[in-house]
């Protein structure tokens, strides 16, 4: 099983919630516990659960975050329920000096309950496989 056999495939969608006491436990892990009432930073969607991509799993150990892109369409809000989801846009591959490694171009979007997109995330991950192969996980 590759990397490369789950592109384009999207997980179904999971509900979160912008939860107010979660914003402010948020805020004060990042050292903004002063940061306006109603503010959600947004980078507060990394809390979130983005569901699952049938038949893949995730390593436990070993994904490296290479890059993080965000396009906000609005402000988040206290309270409000988004519906999440995830898929695989693209895979690199490269050989460096310490073996292959898989470049995952991952996209994650939420939408309110309109269906409104409100962000969507860009992610690059990389997995070095190299010593790490773990039973059920994509090379």
């Amino acid at each position: 099983m590759y990397w490369e056999d789950f592109l384009h495939v999207s997980a179904a969608e999971v509900e979160n919630t912008v939860s107010s006491e979660r914003v402010d436990q948020f805020k004060e892990a990042l050292g903004f516990p002063g940061m306006p009432e109603g503010h959600v930073p947004p980078t507060f969607v990394r809390t979130f659960s983005f569901g699952d991509i049938q038949g893949l799993i995730w390593p436990d150990a070993g994904m490296i975050h290479a890059e993080q892109e965000y396009d906000y369409y609005r402000p988040l809000v206290p309270e409000e329920t988004l519906f999440c989801s995830q898929r695989i846009d693209k895979v690199v591959r490269k050989t460096g000096r310490s073996g292959e490694m898989a470049f995952i171009y991952l996209t994650q979007t939420g939408k309110d309950s309109a269906e409104q997109t409100v962000f969507i995330s860009r992610r690059v991950l990389v997995w070095k496989a190299a010593g790490r192969r773990s039973e059920g996980v994509p090379e």
